[in-house]
């Protein structure tokens, strides 16, 4: 019995390479690569309407409510704003349907 075990256990090893892995890391470094273009003007694009009520906290004597209304609501949509360009990467749009996302969620 213990000749059996060892030749069914030979018979799926397949080494250190997967290939289903092999193919996720192809998948990931292009999506990598898209998120690299768009993620710092993101970064950009939300940090710049939090920098002005920080300088003018640092030298002004009245704070300006408009300031402050735009420094509370953009740093909390920091992460709806950096999912955008996932949403309309194509591939990803392609892989989004009922049931990847009910995976996802398990």
């Amino acid at each position: 019995t213990l000749y059996r075990v060892h030749k069914s256990i030979e018979n799926r090893w397949q080494g250190p390479y997967d290939p289903e892995v092999f193919v996720h890391k192809g998948r990931l470094k292009k999506v990598v690569k898209v998120m690299l273009a768009y993620l710092p003007i993101l970064y950009l694009i939300v940090n710049l309407f939090s920098l002005p009520n920080a300088i003018y906290w640092a030298i002004g004597d009245e704070p300006i409510f408009a300031l402050w209304v735009l420094h509370g609501v953009f740093p909390p949509l920091r992460g709806a704003l950096f999912a955008l360009p996932y949403l309309f990467h194509t591939e990803n749009r392609k892989q989004m349907n009922k049931t990847t996302i009910k995976a996802a969620f398990q």
